[in-house]
């Protein structure tokens, strides 16, 4: 389906209308009132940006499309090449890789025509209305299991929820391992993009990945007195010789085998050394990362039609588990539901109270004016649809300069991600406490650095936490039966996984501000929330 709306002079008269004509267009679309909103307004900053540009007035076109169930919005039109998306200093390749967390412009310039695509991101509420039916679905047919006969319980198992299982599976995992080195490729090259176009970007970017790895650490240290794990004895050489065998195995024999076997540790390794060899030779190979960048967008797309059957994979996985473990399982789930959102809030009380330390604001004052934030996070789970409030309170009642807050909102919801590493360490411990998984000092070791390197290649799609599940579970030897319920616990807690992340970037940020003293202080110790 495509709707254009005739081509519009870009003036202030022309930005208007244009601007009035695609919010009727997005509203014939069915598209979402508030995503409407937010296209509309980053619309008329894009078309501001190119009448800015040119000296004469020039004929904008605007267009939607809706193919296989993604929205586009497209802005065209003719003359030298100019990209309005991308600001002094960011360049194009940090631009494109923000890009994927929220709902930024890409650019492309070709025969003469400038071309600007807004992809608007899905209706969350649909996506997560599905999950809870089909987790419903799969508690009732768990229930009905009990009266039905063991041979219909039997073949029903065997020749319907097996295969249906294992066909989503498979299907994900032909994809995802070239989905998760495509994501490490861009992901390192985005960081070192990052880093380099400012001191500022390379404080905020080191201050994410620590706080991640130390986020992580503290989760499986906290988490540890809450499960009963069977710990094995070693000598008292199994720590160095555990963590050295793991080292090994990270380093694939050749680039082929990682792939075939779905090894994704290897895959990781492989991924990060492609981005630095790109990061060496910086602009001699610009095509190279725009050829990277496209595949991804590809393969995102696959995945995303794939992760489409995540109910029906839900349905399959948590029935059978229902059926041959008994619902006496499902009792169980209270116990990580709550570890990990205590978890969660931990890292961001931490966040809450080193900044509170650091600019000596009262802890309290900082949660209050946060609250709004937290709440759209936790009521959607969507990064995407926390930017603009976010960007809000930073500018409005944090004092924190809208120039830093741009940049750095983006980027911490792709690599602040200590409240991503206590979830997984919760889910863990659980599957390795109810399948009586053997562990030692290296196992814990290995939890903390997979679950932390494994948060920064997450794919950027509704499945991307299934991918990295199903690498700790190979990692960790823990039971493929119980991949349902720990998808299901991932469903249960991302609400607060996004809240919480939310805060703890919203806190980053004002440390960072405040280091660079460019910290509204007096904004911020303001005891009006509403203040600015």
């Amino acid at each position: 389906m495509k709707k254009k709306l005739e081509n519009q002079k870009i003036n202030s008269e022309g930005i208007d209308r244009l601007s009035e004509m695609a919010g009727e267009l997005l509203e014939q679309s069915n598209v979402e009132r508030s995503i409407a909103t937010r296209t509309r307004l980053v619309l008329e900053t894009l078309l501001e940006n190119i009448s800015r540009h040119y000296d004469e007035e020039i004929e904008i076109g605007i267009s939607f499309t809706k193919r296989f169930g993604v929205k586009t919005l497209d802005i065209t039109w003719s003359g030298e090449k100019y990209n309005p998306t991308v600001g002094d200093d960011v360049d194009e390749w940090t631009a494109t890789i923000l890009s994927e967390i929220a709902m930024a412009p890409t650019y492309r310039h070709r025969k003469k025509r400038n071309k600007v695509s807004i992809r608007l991101p899905r209706n969350k509420f649909r996506e997560e209305f599905y999950l809870v039916m089909a987790f419903v679905i799969a508690i009732s047919l768990g229930f009905a299991g009990e009266y039905i006969p063991d041979n219909i319980v039997s073949s029903v198992t065997e020749y319907g929820l097996v295969p249906a299982a294992d066909i989503f599976m498979n299907m994900l995992m032909t994809f995802a391992g070239i989905l998760v080195f495509l994501c490490v490729v861009t992901g390192v090259c985005g960081l070192g993009s990052v880093r380099e176009f400012s001191k500022i970007g390379r404080t905020m970017t080191s201050r994410y990945i620590i706080t991640s790895f130390l986020g992580c650490g503290v989760c499986v240290l906290l988490a540890l007195p809450f499960y009963s794990l069977t710990i094995v004895e070693r000598s008292a050489d199994f720590r160095g010789k555990a963590i050295f065998e793991m080292v090994l195995n990270i380093i694939p024999k050749d680039p082929i085998t990682p792939f075939m076997n779905g090894n994704m540790l290897q895959i990781v390794f492989m991924g990060m050394l492609v981005g630095v060899a790109l990061l060496v030779f910086g602009s001699e190979l610009n095509r190279l990362g725009e050829v990277i960048i496209q595949a991804k967008k590809v393969i995102v797309y696959i995945v995303e039609l794939i992760c489409g059957l995540l109910p029906i994979y839900i349905i399959a996985s948590l029935t059978k588990l229902f059926w041959s473990k008994g619902m006496g399982i499902f009792a169980t789930i209270w116990k990580p539901f709550i570890i990990c959102m205590v978890l969660c809030h931990i890292v961001a009380f931490a966040a809450v109270a080193s900044a509170s330390i650091r600019c000596k604001v009262s802890p309290f004052l900082l949660m209050k004016k946060m609250l709004s934030s937290y709440i759209v996070g936790f009521t959607t789970a969507s990064a995407s649809a926390t930017m603009g409030t976010m960007f809000e309170v930073n500018e409005k009642r944090l004092g924190i300069p809208i120039s830093l807050s741009q940049f750095g909102v983006p980027l911490g919801s792709l690599i602040c991600n200590s409240a991503v590493g206590g979830i997984f360490v919760g889910i863990i411990y659980y599957v390795a406490e109810f399948s009586g998984t053997d562990v030692s000092v290296g196992w814990f070791f290995g939890v903390w650095l997979v679950t932390t390197i494994l948060s920064f290649a997450m794919p950027p799609v509704a499945g991307g936490p299934l991918v990295c599940l199903k690498v700790m579970f190979a990692a960790f030897h823990l039971p493929v039966d119980c991949m349902g319920i720990a998808v299901t616990l991932i469903m249960l807690t991302d609400f607060a996984m996004t809240s919480t992340r939310v805060m703890t970037v919203h806190m980053e940020l004002a440390i960072i501000a405040k280091h660079n003293g460019t910290l509204d202080m007096d904004m911020l110790k303001s005891r009006d929330v509403n203040a600015g």
